[in-house]
């Protein structure tokens, strides 16, 4: 399973990472905000990963 969230977003990057997620990679230019368009980091996780 994957999921993204907003770059600057520091609680829901701490919770991915908590759940067991891992940092993939970035979709640049995917995550438009009041500031212009910004980077978005995509977070993924395997079946076999997923804890108990």
């Amino acid at each position: 399973m994957f999921a993204n969230t907003g770059p600057g977003n520091a609680g829901s990057i701490a919770l991915l990472e908590r759940l067991g997620f891992r940092r993939e990679g970035r979709l640049r230019g995917e995550w438009p905000t009041h500031v212009g368009v910004r980077d978005s980091p995509i977070f993924g996780m395997l079946q076999g990963e997923r804890p108990a």
